[in-house]
Order: structure tokens, then C-alpha cells, then sequence
């Protein structure tokens, strides 16, 4: 049996879909292509020897032939009119209400797929949908989207929208770290061959607008988590205090310990070591070049004395006691020093 004779046997429109069960086995083995190229017919729907239901029309060049071998279902078009067309199109209305007394979710598209294949040096990954757009070598000004996602209200209709909604169901481990094997991100933007443009952009079309950039609260986020993070430079947490480089602001509480503090904020408030009346400060670690901090006691009873050039804080000269909580003294770190900037008292 050729092509043809499929083409001519099953091309009427009553009859295409009941093709696929009609066809006998041995009778289709010889319709497997040979090339990526088709001739022009109208209709062709087969069943080869490893069982693939091939649907196709008209002269089509396979984009991807590697994926169209490797497809159990295979349907192919070749979209050359100058209006929108669509290889596969699938169509659902709820057309009222259906006085439902318990949630539901009715969808037009559902697609499962499970795995209990382990990863390890070699990655084996399960994906629901692959969605890809080529732009052709030849082509410069080519516009290609992988995947698009639109919620809409019609002109007269209102409710919630979601464009597109990414969930993780996790039962498996709490993990904060990432680039781990059991990392788990929401969404993972990747880069490939040359440098892309940008990871999110927020655009527009015509005059709308978006109220908020990007949104959360801080209840979504985990004890300890950050809301934004460029590894090693920057990070705002879930309780909005920004860390970076140049500035690291918020306050903390320290502890004196053998004349010694570590700092990771802006407004530093100092206790001395075992809550002795009085302590000595000599160093302070944890600085980046830039980075201004302002000292003050825990309690105006357990005087704080900064040292002038015993260890790394430089006081123009005399040392410096904080008296009272309401004593505020400025430092600024150039690498080597905390150098005095002021002080109130």
C-alpha cells in the first residue's frame, strides 16, 4: 500500500479519523518517509511498524526531525497562507452555569507525565510540554515565540486573571540551597550559545499598564529566606532589609568577644562581654570598602570604649566611650580602617 493509495482510500473528511483503525499492520509498513520532504496530497493518516500515528498535509519541510522519528503521535502542517494559522487547534467552551456545588478545574488540554528513571552524571529529565520556535539561518528578522500564555476578559465580563500559573508541589526535601539535585525552582530561565537580551522584561501593548512589578508577602517567604539574591553582592530579605557591597543596611545586635565584633548591617548596637560596666572594642570585621556603620550601646549602663588604633578603628587620635544609648558614633570602612565620620557626643 502507498501513500497514494492511503490518500485516495481514506482522504474524506467522515472517514479520515476512522482511518487510523482501519489501517491493517502489514498493510502500512511501507508508508514510514524516507525524507523530510513531502509530496503534496491532501490527507495521510498511518500507523508504522513501531505502532506512531502519523497525521499530515500538504508539501511540509520537518522543522525538527529528530523529534518527528522519535513521536508515537506525529501531526504535521505546512502553514504557507498570508492570515494566522494553526497546526492544532483545540476548543472548549463552558457555555453557563453549571451549578456546581464543589470546585472544579475543566481544562482543554491535560498532559501527565511520570518518571522513575534516577538522575545522576547522566541527566534524565521527564517534560510535560517542549515548546520551541526556530527562526530559519536565512532569515535576520525573524519574531518566534516558544510558548505563549493569555488569560482574557471579554468587553462586558470581570473576575481574576492569570496568564500563566507555575506550580511546585514539593514532598520531598526542604531544600534552601540551589544547583543542589534536589534543588526546586519555580522558574529557571536559561541562556544558551550567545548572550540573551534579558531574563524577565515587563512590556506593554497599547496604554495598559501594570500596578505592581513584582509582589509578594513576607508569610510566603521561609525564616532566613531572601526575596532577592545576586550570589555573594546583594540580597533583600523577607523583611525588606537590603545587604550589598557598598551598603548593608538594617540593625543588629553584637557582643563584644575578646575586644572583637562581626557586623552585617548599617546601625550596629553593642553589648559588652558578659555584661561587664564597661568593655573595650578594638576591631571590628566584616566590612566591605565604602560600607558606613553607626555604633550605640544596648543599654546605657555597659559603657562600650572604642579604641583608637589598637586594632583596626581609627579615631583621629583618642578613643571613644559610649556613655549612653543615645550615643551615636559613625564609622566608614577604606580597607584597612573603620575611619571616624562623626559623632554626637
Amino acid at each position: 500500500m502507498s501513500i497514494k493509495d492511503i490518500n485516495v482510500g481514506y482522504r474524506t473528511k467522515d472517514r479520515q479519523l476512522n482511518a487510523v483503525t482501519q489501517l491493517v499492520q502489514d498493510k502500512v509498513n511501507e508508508v514510514i518517509e524516507s525524507a523530510n520532504t513531502f509530496n503534496s496530497f491532501t490527507y495521510v493518516i498511518a500507523i508504522d511498524a513501531l505502532h506512531r500515528v502519523t497525521i499530515k498535509y500538504g508539501a511540509l519541510n520537518i522543522p525538527s526531525l529528530p523529534a518527528w522519528d522519535q513521536s508515537f503521535v506525529r501531526i504535521g502542517k505546512a502553514l504557507t497562507s498570508k492570515e494566522s494559522q494553526f497546526a492544532v487547534n483545540i476548543q472548549a467552551n463552558i457555555s453557563g452555569d453549571t451549578g456546581a456545588t464543589s470546585s472544579y478545574e475543566k481544562i482543554g488540554l491535560f498532559v501527565l507525565i511520570k518518571t522513575a528513571d534516577p538522575s545522576g552524571a547522566t541527566q534524565r529529565d521527564a517534560v510535560g510540554i517542549d515548546g520551541r520556535a526556530y527562526i530559519n539561518p536565512a532569515i535576520s528578522t525573524g519574531r518566534a515565540w516558544g510558548m505563549l500564555s493569555m488569560a482574557m476578559i471579554l468587553v462586558g465580563g470581570d473576575g481574576m486573571l492569570c496568564g500563566h500559573e507555575i506550580d511546585v508541589r514539593n514532598q520531598g526535601s526542604d531544600q534552601a540551597s540551589v544547583e543542589l539535585s534536589t534543588s526546586k525552582y519555580g522558574l529557571q530561565l536559561v541562556t544558551i550559545d550567545n548572550p540573551a537580551t534579558v531574563g524577565i522584561f515587563l512590556t506593554r501593548q497599547g496604554t495598559s499598564t501594570w500596578h505592581k512589578g513584582f509582589f509578594t508577602k513576607p508569610a510566603f517567604l521561609a525564616t532566613g529566606a531572601t526575596f532577592l539574591e545576586l550570589e555573594g553582592l546583594f540580597t533583600v530579605d523577607r523583611n525588606g532589609i537590603l545587604t550589598c557591597q557598598a551598603a548593608r543596611y538594617g540593625n543588629e545586635s553584637v557582643v563584644i568577644s575578646g575586644g572583637v565584633i562581626t557586623i552585617t548591617k548599617s546601625d550596629i548596637k553593642i553589648d559588652t562581654e558578659g555584661a561587664a560596666e564597661t568593655d573595650d572594642l578594638d576591631t571590628i570585621n566584616g566590612g566591605v570598602i565604602g560600607q558606613v556603620i553607626t555604633l550605640r550601646t544596648v543599654d546605657s549602663t555597659r559603657d562600650v570604649v572604642v579604641k583608637d588604633l589598637t586594632g583596626n578603628i581609627h579615631l583621629m587620635g583618642a578613643d571613644r566611650t559610649l556613655l549612653d544609648r543615645f550615643y551615636r558614633l559613625t564609622l566608614m570602612y577604606d580597607g584597612t580602617y573603620w575611619v571616624m565620620v562623626s559623632r554626637n557626643f
